[in-house]
This record gives structure tokens, C-alpha cells and sequence, in this order.
């Protein structure tokens, strides 16, 4: 079994009777408001009130699901499939309460049993909710004891369901609507905020919960020290450069964006298609890499502006330690490094090749096989100035690794395919060699720069 959970003691056995009780108005038009959201489904592919089944229980089962869609992780729990031990889990409950094994976030009523269909109590939810809005009872923020209490002074629990041992489920939509306005944990944000910022529900959305109001970089971080590193940023060929005064360790480094045209702050992931990449470092390939320049992709050019913060994780959860002054988005960069001056300090220990431009993007061609495992690419061009890091296999500017040799016992390559920088010119390449195919790597070795040529046939060259 599993080591305990941080929402083990959220569990108790339960008595399993089924038993109406009647609801109001308010928990009616609660559901309505969570169902539009996707937060909520009854037993039916439209709303109504005997499809949310309001007037009985929730189950262990039902507030997995619940407070896995809260924390906005229902679409990952679907796409991961995590395993669970439980032989009691329903197919429509696998997926959610699976992901919340992995993530040492629940625990069953024993090792092979969820008890999914016992009914939850008031205090199991609210422990449940003061976690999703960061409250950690191992740090002591407070104790499943005081689950309840704790839960009334956060505003997401009335009187009237505190008093209640059962939790029904028009008790879950009321606590689940009213935790949607609550401010997470020691910061001006609020559950739905961070919603809006994961893309679990849209811009229109936040602004409907929130009647309308609007957060700016600032009153966002209005609760955080502007301790960290300054910076400038400089629109540059749809995107936008962003220079760090001095280095910057990367780990659990964000970038949040605004600008006329979305004015509320959005956290950029490292090299998601809307995200940024780290396009310098000044040790490229060691734990903890120290940061200086990021590229901000597909940014509006609308009074953007930036702020970049230190946190607590490189996963979804996390705390914010320091964040930057606000960096406003200037019209012009004069940046620009070249491969050659970037990689002086690095070992040759890769072959050399040539690149010519093909009909499926560009093909590398090294002058001898090298391990497919780690391979990685960096280029600079007429457009992209300073060394940049492409992403295997992505939808646009990346590369394909060729045809793999696994004849010699390792999977061998000697040709990279190279897309998306059809309307780059001057291009140059480093092909690198690392330890890990994930963002955490250590270099074995770079090639010689490679050029871009003209030609096709690539049987003459």
C-alpha cells in the first residue's frame, strides 16, 4: 500500500443508507453555476434538478471526482489513466480517483477497498476543499479536528452545513461555489483565478464569477515582495524577449503575462506552444540551469507587460517565494549571440554534418551515427539572433529525430529533421548529446556548428 496520503485522514467509514432531504433555491442555482462551468455533472446530458440528485448523500466516490475537477486535473486524470489498488471503484470514478493515488492524495478504506459508495461527512469535504485552496494540515495551517471551524472562517462553509455530520450533495455545490470566490492560501488569488490561469474555464467565466473584476499584474501580486531579479523585455518577430539584469536559477521559474488584449495575468509554461522557452543560460547543461534570456511565444503586442516568479515546484501546485518588479514590454532588442561565442566553453565530442533545406523542413546530416537517446538541437538564425532550444517532436518549431539503427545495440541516428523555420534564413545548428531526454539534463557532448545549405541531393554532399 502506499504510503499515507496527505488526504488520508479525510476517509471514515460510513454508514451506506440512502435518505432524501430537501434543498433550496440556493443549492439549485450553486449546481446550475458549477454544471455550466464543467465542475459538475449529474446523471443526464442536461441540467436539471433530479439529474444533480441534490437531496442525498455524496460519496466517497463523488467528491474524488469533485475535488480532482476543483483543482482543475480532471482532463489530465483522463489522459494518465494512473492505476489504483481498489477493486470498488466504478468505471466513471477509475480516472480521478487513480490520479489522486498517484498523487498521494487519497487512500482507501483498506488496501483493496476505496469504499466508494459510502456516504462522506461535512468534514472530510472541507478538509478536502482547504487543501485544493492550499491549506496543508502537515504544515499545520490546521487540523482535520478543526476541518469544519477552519473551513467557516475561509468563508466556504455556512453555519447550517457546518452543523451536519452527512454531506449532501446540495452541501458539496455550495462549498464548491463558494470556495470558487475564496482567496487560496496566503495570496490575493482566488480559486477561480487559478482556474481561469490553468485554462479549466474561460476568461468570460472568471469574469462572471467575479462580477466583472478584473486583476492586473500588480493587484495579482499585490501580497508579494517585489524582491526578485529586474528585467526588460522587447517585442521581437511576434514574440516577445525577455532579458534578466543578472542570472536566474530556472527551477520552478514562471512568467506571468498580461496586456490589453487579456487582461488578466497567465502563468507561461516552459515551452508549451503559448509559453516561453529558455533561450540562454549560463550553464546550459547542469542541474539547476542559471537563466538569462526567455523567449515569451505568440505574445500580443497590446501594452503587454511581465512578471517573473520564484516558486516552490515545476508541477501545477506550488508556492510563490519572490516575483519580479513588472516588466514593461519595450518596441526594440538589440540581443544577439552567436552559437559559435555560446557554446566556447563546451566539448566537441559529436561528429560534424551539413543541413539542406527539404521538402519536410531541413535535414541535419552528421558525419557519423550518434545515440538517439538525448539527442537535442539548438539553432540561431536571421530572425532568431540568440541560441535557441527546439522541442522533439512538436507541433511547430521542433525537430524529428531520423530513422533509428538499432542494429548495434544502442539506436543509432545520423539525420535530425528540422521543422517550422521555413522563413528563417542563415540558419545554424549545435546537435547535443545529454543525459536525459527530460528539462533536467547534463550535456556528453556537443557537435561543430552546422550550416544550412541550399541543396537537396543529398547523395552528392
Amino acid at each position: 500500500m502506499k504510503k499515507l496520503s496527505v488526504f488520508a485522514a479525510v476517509f471514515a467509514l460510513l454508514c451506506t443508507f440512502s435518505v432524501c432531504f430537501a434543498y433550496d433555491e440556493a443549492s439549485l442555482s450553486a449546481a446550475k453555476e458549477l454544471y455550466d462551468l464543467g465542475l459538475l455533472r449529474g446523471n443526464a446530458s442536461s441540467f436539471s434538478a433530479d439529474a444533480m440528485e441534490l437531496d442525498r448523500c455524496a460519496t466517497r466516490a463523488e467528491i474524488a471526482i469533485t475535488v480532482t475537477r476543483m483543482l482543475g486535473k480532471e482532463q489530465k486524470a483522463i489522459y494518465q489513466k494512473n492505476a489504483h489498488p481498489f477493486t470498488d471503484v466504478p468505471d466513471w470514478a477509475g480516472d480521478c480517483i487513480g490520479w489522486l493515488y498517484e498523487n498521494y492524495l487519497v487512500n482507501g478504506v483498506s488496501d483493496t477497498l476505496f469504499g466508494s459508495g459510502e456516504n462522506a461527512s461535512v468534514q472530510q469535504f472541507c478538509t478536502m476543499m482547504l487543501r485544493v485552496l492550499g491549506y496543508s494540515d502537515k504544515k499545520g495551517d490546521f487540523s482535520y479536528d478543526y476541518a469544519v471551524s477552519t473551513a467557516l472562517d475561509a468563508g466556504i462553509v455556512n453555519e447550517e452545513i457546518a452543523s451536519r455530520t452527512d454531506l449532501l450533495r446540495s452541501d458539496m455545490v455550495i462549498i464548491c461555489r463558494k470556495a470558487l470566490n475564496a482567496h487560496l492560501r496566503n495570496s490575493s488569488k482566488t480559486l477561480s483565478y487559478k482556474l481561469y490561469a490553468d485554462r479549466v474555464i474561460t476568461k468570460q467565466q472568471y469574469e462572471y464569477l467575479n462580477g466583472g473584476t478584473q486583476n492586473t499584474l500588480d493587484s495579482f501580486f499585490a501580497s508579494y515582495e517585489k524582491n526578485g531579479v529586474v528585467g526588460k523585455a522587447y517585442y521581437e518577430n511576434g514574440n516577445i524577449l525577455l532579458q534578466m539584469e543578472k542570472d536566474v536559477g530556472d527551477y520552478g521559474l514562471r512568467v506571468f503575462y498580461a496586456s490589453d488584449g487579456s487582461s488578466f495575468p497567465v502563468s507561461l509554461a516552459i515551452n508549451s506552444q503559448n509559453g516561453f522557452t529558455r533561450s540562454l543560460v549560463k550553464s546550459p547543461f547542469k542541474w539547476n540551469e542559471y537563466v538569462t534570456l526567455f523567449t515569451i511565444h505568440n505574445a500580443k503586442k497590446e501594452n503587454a507587460s511581465l512578471k517573473v516568479a520564484y516558486t516552490s515546484s515545476e508541477g501545477d501546485l506550488y508556492d510563490v517565494y519572490s516575483v519580479s518588479p513588472t516588466i514593461k514590454v519595450e518596441e526594440y532588442s538589440p540581443y544577439e549571440v552567436s552559437l559559435e561565442d555560446y557554446f566556447s566553453d563546451c566539448r566537441i565530442t559529436l561528429p560534424a554534418g551539413r543541413a539542406y533545406y527539404g521538402s519536410d523542413g531541413i535535414s541535419i546530416k552528421l558525419s557519423d551515427k550518434i545515440s538517439n537517446y538525448g539527442v537535442r538541437v539548438v539553432y540561431t538564425s536571421d530572425i532568431q539572433t540568440y541560441p535557441c532550444e527546439l522541442a522533439i517532436e512538436s507541433s511547430s518549431f521542433g525537430f524529428v529525430k531520423g530513422d533509428v539503427d538499432w542494429t548495434s545495440g544502442n539506436g543509432l541516428i545520423d539525420e535530425i529533421t528540422v521543422h517550422g523555420l521555413e522563413n528563417h534564413k542563415n540558419i545554424k545548428f549545435v546537435v547535443i548529446s545529454s543525459t536525459s531526454e527530460g528539462e533536467l539534463f547534463s550535456t556528453n557532448g556537443v557537435s561543430p556548428v552546422i550550416s544550412t545549405f541550399q541543396e537537396v541531393n543529398y547523395e552528392n554532399n
